[in-house]
């Protein structure tokens, strides 16, 4: 199995016409099944276009999909429940932009919660954008089953030469400090454009905040980056000045979610909470050379670039973000 890629044309509807073009075709094929409500109308869902909702096929994991054809894009969200009465998730992925409170079981509330919540503190639920140009573009998506107790959603457009991708999935290989095997994770190109609110430059979110009921700032933000970071690494990506300093020491790395602090120095990081299965980061000097669509080979392993992850705490030069495509 692989990626599939592709190209979609002028479209006046470019958002559907995706979805149920690629999309949802991806999604039933690997076992994934609509609920009972979907597509749940925008009023139900506060949203601005209706939202497809999909469950895994380990019935573990949420994927929703707004199709915004208003502003020719397409919004992911992620949970681990969701009631088909009320048209609400419970523990999502949220979006919030300050200090939150986990609950006693790690999550951002205990309560099923409407999928649209405006940016902002407190935004219970969060979103990455995947625009859906209607003059066309091209795509790399893919789908990955259950059974392994991880599934994975994966959608990457490119629009004015940019890079744009949302994944969302299980994270069941946790460190010890996770606390629990019921984290579903939002991750994207940590921009404003990307994502609800630019995540503090975190690049993902996740269900759970490891082993916290205290107030945490920046709860539920994990910054995806290299396995083994070093504090303050400076010039990984090199520069003119200085050239590739680190490439030595790190071409390609598994990716982990390090949890976000206050400062973003791998140094004030706070902890570790798992690996992105199946995915790599590796070192770039600009954030324009991480073509989706470009390959990076690790041993016998082939990884497809989505796009660029984040700029590298405390140095400079970015982190590209890659996929096993035969995972899906």
């Amino acid at each position: 199995m692989a990626l599939t890629t592709g190209s979609q044309g002028a479209s006046a509807t470019p958002a559907t016409d995706f979805y149920t073009n690629v999309l949802a075709g991806l999604l039933s094929a690997k076992g994934w099944t609509q609920t009972v409500d979907s597509p749940v109308s925008a009023v139900n869902a506060g949203t601005t276009g209706p939202v497809r909702v999909w469950k895994g096929p380990d019935n573990d994991i949420y994927c929703l999909l707004e199709l915004d054809d208003t502003n020719v894009r397409i919004r992911m969200r992620t949970s681990e429940q969701y009631d088909t009465a009320l048209h609400q998730v419970k523990y999502p992925a949220p979006g919030n932009s300050g200090a939150m409170t986990p609950t006693v079981n790690y999550a951002v509330s205990e309560s099923f919660l409407t999928i649209f919540q405006a940016v902002g503190v407190g935004q219970l639920v969060g979103w990455v954008s995947i625009p859906t140009p209607a003059a066309g573009f091209s795509y790399v998506t893919g789908v990955r089953a259950g059974g392994t107790g991880q599934s994975l959603v994966v959608i990457g457009t490119v629009s004015a030469g940019v890079s744009h991708w949302g994944m969302l999935g299980r994270l069941t290989n946790v460190f010890a400090e996770g606390g629990g095997a019921s984290i579903v994770f939002l991750a994207s190109r940590s921009s404003g454009a990307d994502d609800d609110n630019s995540w503090s430059g975190a690049g993902a979110r996740t269900s759970r905040e490891p082993q916290s009921t205290a107030s945490v700032t920046i709860a539920f933000a994990f910054r995806v980056a290299q396995s083994w970071p070093p504090s303050n690494v400076a010039e990984l990506g090199g520069s003119a000045a200085n050239v590739h300093k680190w490439i030595t020491k790190m071409v390609a790395s598994p990716s982990v979610l390090h949890g976000e602090g206050a400062a973003s120095a791998f140094s004030a990081i706070r902890t570790h909470l798992g690996v992105i299965k199946d995915s790599i980061v590796f070192s770039i000097a600009a954030s324009t050379s991480a073509d989706q669509g470009n390959t990076v080979t690790v041993g016998s392993t082939v990884y497809t670039v989505l796009g660029y992850m984040n700029s590298v705490s405390g140095g400079t030069g970015f982190l590209g973000f890659a996929v096993d495509g035969s995972v899906f």
